[in-house]
């Protein structure tokens, strides 16, 4: 059952793990793109699709989290 102050399902992708994709995301916005989000998605366990999935929609709960630490 989920906590009744974060209705809904919970993500199948950690806090930390979400960390490094969005790291992994703002390090392609520059001039050098060294890793793939497939490569990460090997790295971390995940598949392909959530990675991506994550890094375009974003999870609302994490980035919640992120924006208090300052983060985001």
């Amino acid at each position: 059952m989920s906590d009744p102050k974060n209705p809904g399902t919970k993500p199948k992708i950690t806090l930390d793990q979400y960390r490094k994709i969005i790291e992994l995301k703002k390090s392609k916005q520059g001039p050098v793109k060294q890793m793939t989000y497939a490569f990460l998605a090997k790295e971390l366990g995940l598949l392909p699709s959530a990675v991506v999935n994550a890094a375009r929609r974003g999870i609302k709960r994490y980035d919640y989290q992120l924006w208090k630490e300052g983060l985001l």
